[in-house]
């Protein structure tokens, strides 16, 4: 598996929550249609972050949160 770097659009509310909407990946944007925050974890590739397990088409995926302000998914692909 692989940590693959996403750009995400979130909204961060008045209350201080991070909401992820959006996953663009390879030029295409993906609507998170769900997502559940699970709090700070350790990847399976490497790396620490806020997890949010988010189901994109149908699909659960594993969207990390660093403390660097950026975001990864665990991939199949390099």
């Amino acid at each position: 598996m692989y940590k693959r770097y996403v750009d995400v659009i979130m909204l961060n509310d008045k209350q201080g929550e991070i909401r992820p909407l959006y996953l663009r990946w390879e030029d295409k944007t993906y609507k998170i249609e769900k997502y559940e925050l699970i709090g700070p974890r350790n990847s399976h590739v490497g790396g620490v972050g806020v997890l949010y397990v988010c189901e994109i088409h149908g699909k659960s995926r594993h969207l990390y949160y660093e403390k660097k302000n950026r975001w990864f998914v665990e991939s199949t692909q390099p």
